[in-house]
């Protein structure tokens, strides 16, 4: 069996290093490419959550705690990234060449399962 491609969800915690590191290592041993993809919530996203007898106020504070966040993610994700594929070797590239491992950074806005799904 070839494995060309590999797709990790990664969501800027802690919790998904481990899934980078084995897909980056699958990929160094087959020699496939890994798209790493990072799905940044939409802030305005929030809102419906927030419910009725919210002050415009408090609502606006939540969108921009929710863009802080949003931000704050998904920089941890990239630099997850950028530093596992320099210590591994593994080179950044759109594309698979066919000739050895590489992975991408794919970042989307939207539900992430919805983005997986369509992946």
């Amino acid at each position: 069996m070839t494995i060309k491609n590999i797709l990790v969800p990664l969501d800027g915690t802690d919790a998904t290093r481990p899934a980078l590191e084995i897909a980056l290592s699958i990929a160094r041993k087959v020699k496939s490419h890994v798209d790493v993809l990072h799905v940044k919530t939409d802030s305005k996203s929030v809102v419906p959550l927030l419910g009725e007898g919210m002050s415009g106020n408090m609502i606006e504070e939540m969108i921009e705690f929710a863009e802080k966040e949003t931000e704050e993610r998904s920089t941890n994700a990239r630099a997850l990234f950028e530093s596992k594929c320099s210590e591994m070797g593994i080179p950044v590239a759109s594309a698979p060449d066919g000739n050895g491992p590489s992975a991408r950074w794919v970042e989307k806005v939207g539900r992430e399962e919805e983005i997986v799904a369509k992946m």
